[in-house]
């Protein structure tokens, strides 16, 4: 879902979606912020990047996740069908393999106790997430079995 940070960039993909994410906005905090809601409150949330040359917000459901890209040229639209515990797996396991650059992500000088309360900030909440995904899989699945999916 989300590349490894480079020099203030990194890629998003999603389906056969892929656009960037800029140092202007905290992208993998409120990947994380916005899927814990989720699962969290049972409604759809949503996540705007700067892409410099267009805008990109994308819907997460627990159905289907929606993208649409905004640019000079118009809105162009992508819907893809994997539903948001494969999305909050994906964002867990690429923002804890690059842990040390996405707490690094934003512009600015912060003192060792800023960077620490900031990594701390991201394990809580990869955690929290994790449980959430786990715990929703666990009842969409037993749901499964009960209506003879």
């Amino acid at each position: 879902m989300l590349s490894e940070p480079e020099a203030g960039w990194a890629t998003i993909t999603i389906g056969d979606f892929v656009g960037s994410v800029s140092y202007l906005e905290d992208s993998a905090m409120n990947c994380l912020d916005a899927l814990i809601t989720l699962f969290q409150t049972n409604v759809n949330t949503s996540v705007t990047f700067d892409e410099e040359e267009s805008e990109c917000t994308i819907i997460f459901s627990h159905c289907e996740t929606i993208i649409f890209r905004v640019e000079n040229a118009g809105t162009n639209l992508h819907c893809v069908f994997n539903n948001a515990f494969y999305y909050a797996k994906e964002i867990c396991n690429d923002v804890s393999k690059n842990l040390a650059k996405w707490v690094n992500w934003l512009p600015g000088e912060y003192t060792e106790d800023e960077l620490i309360l900031r990594e701390e900030e991201f394990l809580l909440k990869l955690n929290r997430l994790s449980k959430l995904a786990h715990k929703h899989n666990i009842i969409e699945n037993m749901n499964r079995r009960v209506i003879g999916e």
